[in-house]
């Protein structure tokens, strides 16, 4: 590695160390990790509504609609505000 790629790719593991915490709250906020902590402020924080859920009919047995599900899993995925370090 010739010395111009050596220095950036120090300045990479430079950035990835200090921003780790940062990256690693992101991740679990906003990516594939939902966490607990998640989901305990998205039940603690959604407002309550009378259109929790509907049943309807399909073929010949019912379905459920789990109407709060996009707020609960939008309020969760809020709950923390971070920002970068830089």
């Amino acid at each position: 590695m010739d010395h111009k790629n050596r220095e950036q790719w120090d300045e990479g593991l430079k950035f990835f160390r200090t921003e780790h915490e940062y990256l690693k709250a992101l991740r679990n906020d906003i990516g594939e990790h939902f966490l607990d902590e998640a989901a305990k402020f998205g039940l603690e924080n959604m407002e309550d509504t009378a259109e929790l859920f509907e049943i309807y009919r399909r073929g010949q047995g019912a379905d459920v609609k789990f109407k709060f599900a996009y707020y609960f899993v939008a309020q969760a995925l809020s709950g923390r505000r971070i920002t970068a370090s830089s």
